[in-house]
């Protein structure tokens, strides 16, 4: 009867820690994921409020239009 339940125990201690660390390896993926996500973002020249142009010669101007 010991012999039983220290088998039910220790077996189900086992996949306890199992389903925990597939837990934690699947937390830390999505993170890598979201985080790899954030990295790309738009350009700057993207954004409304940038206040550069590029001109014909490839000179950047400044606009006081979108500055503001």
């Amino acid at each position: 009867m010991i012999k039983t339940l220290q088998s039910e125990l220790s077996i189900n201690v086992i996949a306890s820690i199992l389903v925990s660390l597939l837990f934690l390896a699947m937390g830390f993926l999505w993170g890598k994921y979201k985080e790899q996500r954030r990295k790309f973002g738009r350009n700057l020249e993207e954004y409304d409020f940038y206040p550069f142009t590029i001109s014909r010669e490839n000179f950047g101007e400044f606009s006081l239009k979108d500055f503001r």
